[in-house]
Parts: C-alpha cells; structure tokens; sequence
C-alpha cells in the first residue's frame, strides 16, 4: 500500500508544463534540462496518440501518460527520483523512442548517443487474410506466433534480418473465433493483437 502511495506522489511531482530552449535534439522530439532536477520533453506527433512513460533501468514504469494531438510539451520534475539510470519511453502507433537519462544530485543527463528507435510490427487485416510487415533499421528477427482462442499455437515464423520483411497468414480455413497474435523482437518486447473471425 505504501509503495502504490508512493508511485501516485511520485506521479504527481513529475508533471508541470512549461517551454524552454533545447539542447539535445532528436528529429521530432527535443530534450532538454534547464532548472535543477526536470527534464523537459517537446515533440511534433505524427505518429498517432501516444503512449510517455518514464521507466526506472529495470522497467519499472514510475510515471506514464496518454497524449492525442500534434505538439506534446511537458516538464517533469524529477526531484523525488533518487540518483539512477532512468529512460523516457515514447510509444506511438508505429514507432517506440527510448531515450536513457541520468539522475545525479542536481544534474540530469541525456545520453544522447544510447537513445533507440523501435518500429512496430504493422499488422493489416483484410477479409480472411493477415498481413504482418517488419520494418527495422537495425538487424534482428521478429518472431511471430498465431495461436487459437485456447492459446494452441497455430503458426510460428521468424522475419530474418532484412529491412522489410512481411508475412501473410490466411484465415480462411479456420473457424470463427478469436485467435491472437504476437510479435516477438530479438530483444524480447513484445506486441499483441487480437484477431476476431
């Protein structure tokens, strides 16, 4: 109960808005830190509602919030985070940034040259077919599992290392039902869809 506690204050803390001048700069998304202990985040969305999480090194979300709209900008203080390894996690509907960033006293770092760009798996479903394209500017396989309403798995493929790679499953064959479908990177984040017949 404490520890729930805990993470609500802490959720308060981190969220104040204001503007202010960048220095680090990724494309779309600016970072920077001007006062004592914040991180400031500005981006131009073109990539559907979004999904920012601020994560602990182990993954553990401490905060996160929804966003609808063209310009998120937002100030988070960080004064009640302990000095730490931390990454702000921005999910779109078709992209994943990770940006780490440390905690020590006063000063927050931006690691500017660890930051990640994570394409999704896009998942298109027409008629009785499904089509799965992986677009990925690193190399890495994309596991994909199809599994029936009972969790059997159905189908299991693997997208090799090519940029763009896509795979087409027919559901024709199978009765109505839902069945579902994950999407396995080779660093182990997963996504899901559910599929109704």
């Amino acid at each position: 109960m404490n520890y729930i506690l805990k993470k609500r204050v802490l959720a308060i803390m981190l969220l104040t808005v204001t503007f202010a001048s960048a220095n680090v700069n990724f494309g779309n998304i600016r970072i920077f830190s001007e006062s004592t202990k914040s991180l400031n985040i500005e981006l131009k969305n073109n990539d559907g509602g979004l999904n920012v999480y601020i994560k602990d090194i182990y993954g553990v979300e401490l905060y996160n919030e929804q966003f609808k709209g063209r310009r998120f900008l937002r100030t988070y203080d960080l004064s009640l985070l302990p000095d730490g390894d931390y990454f702000i996690e921005i999910v779109g509907q078709t992209k994943i940034n990770m940006i780490p960033f440390i905690v020590s006293g006063i000063n927050v770092e931006v690691l500017e040259m660890k930051k990640e760009l994570i394409h999704k798996p896009i998942v298109r479903i027409q008629d009785d077919l499904v089509y799965i394209s992986k677009f990925s500017q690193s190399k890495g396989v994309l596991k994909i599992v199809f599994y029936d309403e009972d969790n059997n798995i159905l189908v299991e493929e693997k997208l090799r290392d090519e940029v763009i790679n896509g795979k087409i499953f027919s559901l024709a064959k199978l009765p109505k039902g839902k069945y579902k479908l994950t999407a396995t990177y080779s660093n182990n984040r997963v996504y899901t869809q559910e599929i109704v017949k």
